[in-house]
């Protein structure tokens, strides 16, 4: 009878492992916010059971074995995490909160990278020395090492004040420093060290190439990850979460050398040699073999990896919709989330709309910068149009060229100044402003009145829509046009 019971209970047990998976999932984010809450800028926690790590080169006091345990970042070489076992009730998590290219009169703010499930990480930047230098009289910091190129000097560094020096040429005649933070935060550039102190110290220094990109610990890694291996709803499929600090603007890093610019929240995955950046909120620019995406939240965009997955070999694609329902489970949510900001999952854009969501986006923030030469190919008029007649007829007819300007604060047409969000998809006045033809005073001409609106449609054609209102001397308007253009818009 006994052995009979403990088949009966080992037979309940096997069937109920299924069921153990969510519990597993929200122990190990539990596990996480508690054992990983004091990890500062350029530190990594072990999260949660399984991992594995390698340290760099010389790097001798190394402990990062059980959960909670913490180690500085730029002294990891590898990361293994392990995928989620139902029979073991593990799910390997690690949390690094990284620099990247944030200011270090900012500690407070950092990257939070949160690594979940079947993933290998790889720190792509040195572990390389530094050392202290000090200007014997004003030292010019340069983008690059020479002084031939007159228009190369970044800032002036004063005669007696230290900095550090991260690395050299190889010849040792110009040092890449890091310039002093009330100069130029996050500033990096090289110094002649014809007007540099700096003792013994230079042949620890590493050999660095003009043209390498200066980055901190983990602002440029490998990875690789399982690909459909959620064990369960409540689970995630292996991967990456990157985000940054709400309102902190835009941060570089690298990613299996692929240059990603973001100010968001993604999610990453890296399996048969193609990397798939999901942008879950926020904006991102993907930029790979020359061409750059521009990816907004509910889509992604991917890029064909080498053989050793660790360089790509084509264009990011355009983005296309994500699927919402398999991002359902990722931790970013509030209550279940480690990372800093909870989010909510971006509804996928339908494929149609992406190009007009990517211009609404993106624009505003100088991504389509430029003057743009506007082609009226379509005018529709709208009734009714009160009097008005020969004057209406004075405005763009279909083939006319107007121009505009893109800048970071919205859309400059000139006389009728910048035209930022209007926070109904476009740009200029609200849609309810064309309803009142007394709506705003043309600049220079107390006579007129107008409300002027731009919609990006896509990247290709913006539409404009004028109410124009003519005021007799009396006030009173005595007539008004109503118009909606359609223009291709061309870079000149």
């Amino acid at each position: 009878m006994r052995v009979l019971l403990l088949l009966l209970f080992f037979g309940l047990v096997a069937r109920a492992q299924p069921d153990d998976c969510p519990a597993i999932v929200e122990a190990a984010l539990q596990s996480v916010s508690t054992a990983c809450s004091a990890t500062a800028r350029n530190q990594a926690c072990y999260g949660n059971l399984r991992l594995n790590a390698t340290p760099q080169d010389g790097v001798t006091a190394f402990t990062f074995e059980q959960t909670g345990d913490i180690a500085n970042v730029a002294d990891i070489h590898t990361l293994q995490i392990a995928a989620l076992d139902e029979t073991l009730g593990e799910w390997g998590i690690a949390l690094l909160r990284l620099q990247a290219n944030f200011p270090d009169t900012v500690p407070g703010q950092n990257i939070t990278l949160l690594a979940f499930g079947d993933v290998t990480l790889e720190n792509a930047v040195p572990r390389a020395p530094e050392i202290s230098v000090t200007a014997t009289a004003n030292a010019r910091v340069r983008s690059a090492p020479t002084s031939e190129a007159g228009d190369n000097v970044l800032v002036v560094i004063p005669s007696g004040t230290s900095f550090s020096a991260t690395g050299r040429t190889e010849a040792g005649d110009w040092l890449r420093v890091r310039v002093p933070e009330v100069l130029g935060a996050g500033l990096i550039g090289w110094v002649s060290t014809s007007v540099l102190s700096l003792g013994d110290a230079l042949e620890t220094l590493s050999v660095i190439e003009p043209t390498q990109a200066a980055f901190s610990p983990m602002q440029a890694f490998y990875f690789s990850s399982g690909l459909g291996d959620a064990p369960c709803a409540a689970a995630p499929d292996s991967g990456v979460l990157l985000q940054t600090p709400q309102g902190a603007g835009l941060v570089d890093f690298q990613v299996n050398g692929v240059s990603i610019t973001l100010g968001s929240t993604v999610y990453l995955q890296a399996a048969n040699n193609e990397l798939r950046v999901n942008l879950i909120e926020g904006q991102a620019y993907v930029a790979a073999a020359g061409e750059t995406a521009l990816v907004p939240a509910g889509t992604f965009t991917s890029v064909s990896l080498s053989a050793d997955g660790q360089s790509p070999i084509s264009p990011p694609t355009d983005p296309q919709p994500y699927d919402e329902a398999a991002l359902a489970s990722l931790p970013v949510s509030t209550g279940t989330t480690p990372l800093p900001d909870a989010v909510a999952i971006t509804p996928a854009v339908p494929a149609d709309t992406i190009d007009r969501v990517i211009a609404q986006t993106f624009a505003p923030f100088g991504a389509l910068s430029g003057s743009y030469t506007l082609v009226n190919i379509e005018r529709i008029t709208l009734s009714p149009i009160v009097g008005g007649g020969a004057q209406c007829a004075q405005f763009a007819q279909v083939g006319q060229t107007t121009f505009l300007n893109f800048t970071a604060a919205g859309l400059d047409q000139g006389s009728f100044g910048v035209l930022g969000p209007n926070g109904a998809g476009g740009f200029g006045d609200t849609p309810s402003a064309h309803d009142d033809p007394l709506y705003r005073t043309i600049p220079g001409s107390p006579a007129e009145n107008a409300a002027v609106t731009y919609t990006v449609l896509s990247l290709r054609l913006i539409e404009r829509k004028e109410t124009f209102a003519y005021l007799a001397a009396d006030g009173v308007s005595s007539g008004a046009c109503q118009n909606i253009y359609t223009y291709e818009w061309l870079s000149p």
